[in-house]
């Protein structure tokens, strides 16, 4: 394993967060190999981090168009590591290519079972034989370590859902009296915080 993809692995065990693991890859994957660009796309939120970018506006035409050929060249069981260019996409999407990107593209797709995306690396060379090598190892390692702690929106409405049921709760407990419903919402509701019984 060389310096880099050692360094980039400690850096990737040691991220205390998804967003922090996403830094990571679109920026400090050249340490690796070169590009000019990166951007990593996950399937059930579409563009979530881009190279030299602070946060990400999913309404702007870039991400837009990124989120189109990323959803075009994912497929479930498809390549985990794949070269592509402008050839490998429909009419409509190929055409805008030169307008955002450089001529070579590197999908790099989770491998990992509970994530689903791909980190994309843009660059105006070609990918030799050793890069993809050395990438595909690091794409495993930072799928993994993405895997261990990404947590996607949906399961953050899950959670907000099931306060609100618990709330909803509270609320019918209130029948039995009112010290009984403010007990149980200085369990589900902190500005109570059983101040009130």
């Amino acid at each position: 394993m060389s310096g880099g993809l050692k360094d980039l692995a400690r850096r990737a065990r040691q991220a205390q967060s998804d967003r922090e693991l996403g830094f990571l890859l679109v920026n400090d994957t050249l340490a690796l190999a070169p590009y000019r660009q990166a951007a990593l796309w996950l399937a059930e939120e579409g563009v979530w981090a881009l190279s030299g970018v602070v946060q990400v506006d999913a309404h702007v035409p870039y991400a837009q168009w990124l989120d189109a050929v990323a959803r075009h060249l994912h497929a479930p069981g498809s390549t985990v590591l794949q070269p592509f260019s402008a050839s490998d996409l429909p009419p409509a999407l190929a055409a805008e290519w030169g307008q955002w990107w450089p001529a070579h593209a590197l999908w790099l797709g989770a491998g990992t079972p509970g994530v689903d995306g791909a980190g994309l690396l843009l660059r105006d060379e070609a990918w030799s034989a050793e890069e993809l090598v050395v990438l595909q190892e690091w794409a495993d390692i930072w799928w993994h370590a993405f895997a261990a702690l990404h947590r996607p929106r949906i399961a953050r409405w899950r959670g907000l859902w099931g306060h609100l049921r618990q709330s909803l709760a509270c609320r019918r407990a209130s029948a039995g009296g009112a010290s009984a419903a403010c007990r149980c919402w200085a369990r589900c509701w902190p500005p109570c915080a059983g101040r009130c019984t």
